[in-house]
């Protein structure tokens, strides 16, 4: 049987190429205009992967400090004295917690204001329309969402990807076929087949615990998403330091049924083999590398965490595709976030 998420996957090659070949000039700009600015990036849900992911392309392009946050976080993220973009993403355009986001970042008034939706007539961009200093990015998405983002992060890092690499006159890894994409950036041999299969122990644990470092943190943001909105398993995500400094007691309560992923870059290839061959052998530990740069990886990560995603639902017997909605489930999404 096909899962519904399968299926979304098999489709998102559209996007991909849609996304290779849509004209950036007006994002690369409004990308220009913000590199000499503190960035913050402003996500919710599967938003919050691409946030991350240009988070990390804007810590490594302008070498400027940038942090992604939530809507409800926002305000306590931006400084007084302005000095600050803010970039705010969203596939649909219509959840009020981006509005709500929209209004309390025009309010603080930063330097620049970048909103990037997948839905030109939405009410995020109709918000934004009257905001002098935003730069709106209304694109028409190829492909829909169906529950967890797939087709928006698609489009949405690969066009950021290529924004920022023009930024700077650079070239973007971006091979004809996002397949192609993944299996060349994978360091180990045998591509997305064989991933799948190096990582069957992990969906066998009941609390997963995922490393990653400056360059995969948007895979692991994006992972743990996933993993969280479909209820597959608990997830809790920690750099390869930070995971050092207590989490690795979960290691020591095997009645848990902890497994470690760990997300490596070619800066970290020996950091997360040392910590590995630390852990104890009760607990299964899975390495995923990826070769290139941290654009190269930041992007390359956030992808493969669509397929891991994937590979757990189906060993544990969950379409990610089709949720379970009950009213108490699209109520709470439906709310309204407090006055400010």
């Amino acid at each position: 049987m096909t899962y519904a998420y399968e299926a979304e996957i098999a489709e998102l090659e559209a996007s991909y190429s849609w996304a290779r070949s849509f004209d950036i000039t007006r994002l690369a700009s409004a990308v220009s205009r913000s590199l000499d600015l503190p960035l913050v990036a402003v996500g919710s849900g599967g938003a919050l992967t691409s946030a991350a992911l240009v988070a990390t392309l804007h810590r490594w392009f302008a070498e400027a400090l940038a942090l992604i946050t939530t809507p409800l976080l926002l305000t306590g993220s931006l400084p007084k004295d302005r000095r600050a973009a803010v970039v705010l993403i969203s596939a649909g355009g219509g959840n009020e917690d981006i509005r709500a986001a929209l209004r309390a970042a025009a309010e603080r008034a930063p330097r620049r204001m970048i909103v990037l939706c997948g839905q030109p007539e939405s009410p995020l961009v109709e918000d934004a329309n009257s905001i002098e200093i935003a730069d709106i990015i209304a694109v028409p998405l190829p492909g829909r969402d169906r529950f967890l983002a797939t087709h928006s992060l698609v489009a949405f890092s690969v066009l950021l990807t290529r924004a920022y690499a023009s930024a700077f006159h650079r070239p973007a890894f971006l091979p004809t076929s996002l397949k192609e994409l993944i299996d060349a950036s994978l360091a180990a041999p045998g591509g997305l087949s064989a991933l799948a299969r190096r990582c069957e122990p992990l969906w066998r644990c009941e609390n997963l615990l995922i490393l990653h470092d400056a360059s995969t943190f948007p895979g692991a943001v994006d992972l743990e998403s996933r993993l969280a909105e479909s209820a597959i398993m608990p997830a809790q995500v920690a750099d390869f330091r930070g995971f050092a400094h207590g989490r690795q007691l979960w290691l020591a309560r095997p009645d848990k049924k902890p497994g470690v992923l760990a997300l490596a870059s070619p800066d970290t290839r020996n950091l997360a083999a040392s910590t590995l061959e630390l852990l104890p052998n009760s607990a299964p530990a899975v390495t995923i590398e990826w070769n290139g740069n941290t654009p190269d990886v930041a992007l390359a990560s956030a992808l493969t965490s669509i397929h891991l995603a994937a590979f757990a639902g189906r060993a544990r017997g969950v379409d990610l595709g089709k949720p379970p909605i009950h009213d108490f489930v699209m109520q709470l999404y439906k709310m309204k976030m407090p006055a400010r």
